[in-house]
């Protein structure tokens, strides 16, 4: 990461923070590896880099790996006040300021080799269940 990447970080994630002085910041994620999980390395790529930069800046932060529905849920409500893992989204912006993001991935389908189901466009994989969560 850059280091003009990261002070973008520190001033997106500090500057709504600034009401927490002497607090814990309580962060949040679901189990998503390699970016939250409970058996990984800190937490994971994406609360490692949360962490790291608000202990530099002098908070005190907390982390909990749950559930992505209680995450969300719990930020919403206050439960929580940084939510990572999570790709932007239209309808969690009616609630939640982003940040720009620190890492980007790309989402790819994959299949068994052999497979017989070919993609031509989202609408093409319509028939078939490619995953299944809660939230």
């Amino acid at each position: 990461m850059s280091k003009s990447m990261l002070a973008l970080l520190i001033t997106l994630i500090l500057l709504p923070l600034q009401g927490f002085a002497g607090s814990t910041i309580r962060v949040v994620a679901d189990e998503w590896a390699p970016f939250g999980g409970q058996d990984l390395p800190n937490g994971g790529i994406s609360l490692d880099v949360i962490s790291a930069v608000l202990t530099r800046a002098g908070y005190t932060v907390s982390v909990e790996i749950v559930p992505w529905e209680r995450a969300v849920q719990g930020t919403q409500d206050g439960t929580y006040d940084v939510l990572g893992n999570l790709f932007k989204d239209v309808e969690l912006e009616k609630t939640m300021t982003f940040s720009d993001p620190f890492y980007n991935t790309e989402v790819r389908f994959v299949q068994k080799a052999g497979g017989e189901i070919e993609y031509s466009s989202l609408d093409s994989l319509r028939p078939y269940t490619i995953a299944v969560g809660a939230g």
